[in-house]
């Protein structure tokens, strides 16, 4: 009996069905949610043999293709309303993106991590700071668990 075990990407474009506002380019190895406008932000899947790594511009997260489930619900975490980057720029350069996770209960913003891009940038210039928030899902509506939802993995 042959048993089709459906492509990570094909179970994100299925789910995208429900969601016909959603822009999205996509290869044979990475899937790509355009923002809806300059206040939102990139959601990117990208797969290999070994891993996938799932980004919000450049802030991004490793997991093993053991972890299929778990990368799925980072990548729907970067789509809602519970998460947003704080990116940090000079010059009109982005140098710094830190995730941000909504508290439910309290409505606070908290540290989620962060990814930095070394580059030449005029350290004498005043640093600009944006923050960028996708809102595909709705709250109510994030296919995790509440208590699932404080932040995508986290290092010790």
């Amino acid at each position: 009996m042959f048993c089709y075990k459906m492509d990570v990407i094909q179970k994100i474009k299925e789910k995208l069905e429900k969601y016909p506002d959603v822009s999205f380019e996509e290869t044979a190895s990475d899937i790509t949610i355009l923002p809806k406008d300059s206040s939102g932000f990139l959601v990117n899947l990208w797969k290999d043999d070994r891993e996938i790594i799932v980004s919000f511009e450049a802030w991004h997260e490793h997991f093993d293709r053991s972890d299929e489930a778990e990368a799925l619900n980072c990548f729907a975490f970067g789509l809602s309303e519970h998460c947003r980057l704080k990116v940090y720029s000079k010059d009109g350069k982005d140098y710094r993106w830190t995730l941000q996770t909504k508290d439910l209960e309290t409505n606070e913003w908290h540290f989620g991590g962060t990814t930095m891009v070394f580059r030449l940038i005029k350290f004498w210039k005043r640093k600009q700071v944006r923050y960028l928030q996708n809102s595909f899902i709705k709250i109510g509506a994030m296919p995790v668990a509440a208590s699932d939802m404080a932040s995508p993995r986290r290092r010790a």
